[in-house]
């Protein structure tokens, strides 16, 4: 072997070595100024009954929900705050055992089914009453129709008379951040359309409401609109992450908070929202913001927030942070191959010289 193959197999081995040493140690001192927690359940029902096991031994009420029905999700969250009650996410046709062997040993006697019987169906009426479960739907047309009936729910048990309103259609995200803040509030949220603005106007003077929050964009939820409601204030920034801030800062006392939640961000589905809505009653009991993660791991200015604001514990649900990666796989892939070939060739001149 010549002086010239070996140097360049040494510089590999240091490079080799240098790469995975260094990786490990970022790995084992990610966030370690913290106290982590995961919430991780077998699957994902297994996760929203380990989330309803932080705060309730024992209820005679719960709210099921529809997994494809996120934005029923974020109307109800206010309700089931008020009623003190979890919120349990299922199939559209099917009560699984999971959940309702979950319903039993809470001992749940009556369920209030959120949506039509598109959103969840005939059968699981079926499945409760034959576990003798008594059952209330609240549903709507729409989405729309069904967040205003659920506004009145909570308007009958509190005297609070605000609102928050988003877009049903492009302001999802923005509405999970929104939900637990709302719920520990006392604020029902309205899920509308652009289509809907007189109605909700309208609603506002029925209902007496005295202020009104506006989440998203001017895109979303139009100036004339915000001007026709009571006392309204926007409530956005820039995307969803930082919108989540923004909401975390407008609607928490920061100085009474030292631990927050972490859940994923829906930047891949909004299938992920269903752990962040099962969580959202939970977080608004304890009063504890929730925070959306992008990438499942802790963004810059999130990184900020919890130093200026002083948290110590985080509490991962559904998934566990990891750190940002410096050099993702396929760079790994490439400087491989590259160095594989650069062997190769030195090998087949070698060969050639012999």
């Amino acid at each position: 072997m010549s002086k010239k193959t070996k140097i360049l197999l040494s510089l590999c081995l240091i490079f080799i070595v240098a790469f995975f040493g260094t990786k490990f140690y970022l790995d084992k001192s990610y966030l370690k100024d913290y106290d982590r927690k995961q919430i991780i359940g077998e699957d994902r029902y297994k996760t929203i009954v380990d989330i309803s096991n932080l705060e309730w031994k024992r209820s005679k009420e719960a709210i099921l929900i529809s997994t494809s029905s996120i934005t029923d999700g974020i109307s109800a969250t206010s309700f089931a705050h008020e009623k003190n009650m979890p919120m349990f996410f299922i199939e559209s046709s099917d009560l699984n055992k999971t959940i309702k062997s979950q319903l039993k040993k809470l001992g749940v006697e009556k369920v209030y089914i959120i949506g039509g019987k598109k959103s969840i169906s005939k059968k699981v009426e079926i499945q409760l009453t034959k576990s003798r479960i008594g059952i209330e739907r609240i549903g709507g047309k729409d989405g729309f129709e069904t967040s205003l009936l659920l506004a009145k729910k909570v308007y009958g048990i509190t005297n609070k008379r605000d609102v928050a309103v988003v877009n049903i259609q492009h302001g999802v995200p923005d509405g999970v951040s929104l939900a637990s803040a709302a719920a520990k509030n006392h604020i029902p949220i309205v899920m509308m359309n652009k289509s809907d603005k007189m109605e909700m106007i309208q609603f506002a003077k029925d209902n007496k409401i005295e202020n009104t929050y506006i989440i998203g964009n001017e895109d979303q939820i139009t100036p004339s609109f915000k001007k026709a409601m009571p006392n309204p204030l926007r409530v956005t920034d820039k995307n969803r992450f930082e919108t989540n801030l923004a909401i975390i800062k407008q609607f928490y006392n920061l100085n009474n908070v030292n631990e927050v939640y972490y859940t994923k961000g829906g930047i891949y589905s909004n299938a992920d929202f269903v752990d962040t809505l099962s969580l959202s009653v939970v977080a608004a009991k304890q009063n504890k913001p929730i925070l959306l993660s992008e990438l499942e791991n802790v963004n810059d200015n999130q990184f900020k927030f919890m130093k200026e604001n002083n948290i110590k514990k985080i509490n991962e649900v559904g998934f566990k942070l990891t750190r940002p990666k410096l050099i993702t796989k396929e760079t790994i892939r490439i400087i491989v191959t590259i160095l594989i070939i650069v062997l190769a060739l030195i090998t087949l001149k070698r060969v050639i010289y012999l």
